[in-house]
């Protein structure tokens, strides 16, 4: 911060220090006077000024005729969807650090506002729109804006922030997050953000989180499994909802190809728990492997239904589809270990082997 009783000029003659942030700040808005091609020291840009879109999905909101996505050059962006001018950017606390790093002519490409959007309606979220963003290969970080009126944003629009430094769980969260309706008591009920732990957390483990609208951890469900010598990650889960709309279980699958399901239906989240038990114990589902024993990674969403068909066996149970595989690491794209679509039958209790 400056000392405002100074002339701008002068600070910076003062303080090299501060110009050389005012140059970055202005060269994230967009100012390109200081590019090497226009003589001055920092990173050339092409044909524009916004950063590259990867892994982060456009979010279109009808009701206030806006497109919400994010880039790496550290900001998520709102554009007007009918003329395409910018309502605002927002970059979140985490990433302020490394804004500097887009500046440097050697610079070679890095992840910043890379996460998936999830946005609430009105009527889930006391008639305002929230807006809840991932930074996904860019950081462990989350956080909430409200974008009801996004052509009057405002920093107070910002509702909270989540780092992810304090929970040993909280990993890179790459696949969209889910907004369910779920009840915390025999009266109340609550619109909450669901969404598995993600990849290279500290702990290593797989885990789900349940966090309130206003930012409060409602429940982490961890698997136990994983470890930071071999670390685990869950996926984005799949929500099973009940006749009245409220969650009522949730599949998702992990790093380590176990399905996992969870019962969500008690009106006391403390009684949330896995769905499945053996020996009292948390047990997935299934757990995947090829023909050669290798455990298979789950990294997509799952996708389920309810058999309808009276005429067949499996009448009223629920059909659980998904696919193995992943594609985030530099190794990837070279690994030629068997991958599978799998189709399961829950019936309430683990599934066994591979056939």
């Amino acid at each position: 911060t400056f000392n405002t009783g100074l002339d701008s000029s002068v600070k910076e003659r003062i303080d090299p220090i501060a110009a050389s942030q005012n140059a970055t700040i202005n060269y994230v808005r967009g100012d390109r006077s200081n590019e090497v091609q226009n003589g001055g020291t920092l990173r050339n840009r092409s044909s524009s000024v916004l950063g590259d879109i990867i892994n982060s999905s456009p979010f279109y909101i009808k009701e206030n005729n806006t497109v919400f996505v994010g880039s790496n050059d550290g900001m998520l962006h709102a554009f007007n969807a009918k003329t395409g001018v910018e309502q605002f950017a927002y970059i979140p606390s985490a990433l302020l650090p490394r804004l500097k790093n887009l500046t440097d002519p050697s610079y070679k490409h890095q992840f910043y506002m890379d996460g998936e959007i999830v946005v609430t309606s009105k009527s889930q979220t006391d008639k305002k729109i929230l807006l809840f963003g991932f930074l996904g290969r860019g950081s462990k970080g989350f956080f909430a804006l409200d974008v009801t009126q996004p052509s009057a944003f405002q920093p107070g629009h910002v509702l909270w922030e989540n780092d992810g430094s304090s929970d040993v769980d909280m990993g890179h969260v790459l696949g969209r997050p889910q907004i369910a309706k779920v009840k915390t008591s025999p009266t109340t009920q609550a619109t909450v953000l669901v969404f598995g732990n993600g990849y290279n957390s500290s702990s290593g483990k797989a885990a789900l989180y349940v966090y309130n609208t206003d930012g409060s951890l409602l429940r982490k469900l961890s698997t136990g499994l994983g470890r930071a010598e071999n670390p685990n990650g869950m996926a984005s889960p799949h929500l099973v909802t009940d006749s009245n709309g409220f969650l009522s279980s949730v599949y998702a699958g992990d790093l380590q190809g176990n399905v996992w399901k969870f019962n969500l239906s008690s009106d006391d989240p403390d009684e949330w728990d896995s769905a499945i038990k053996t020996g009292g114990n948390t047990t997935p589902l299934f757990t995947m492997q090829d023909p050669d024993g290798k455990f298979q990674p789950i990294t997509a969403p799952i996708s389920s239904y309810v058999n309808e068909l009276v005429d067949d066996p499996h009448y009223g149970k629920r059909f659980v589809f998904f696919g193995t595989g992943k594609y985030m690491t530099t190794s990837d794209p070279a690994n030629k270990d068997v991958q599978t679509m799998y189709g399961l039958i829950d019936d309430g209790n683990p599934i066994t082997g591979r056939s």
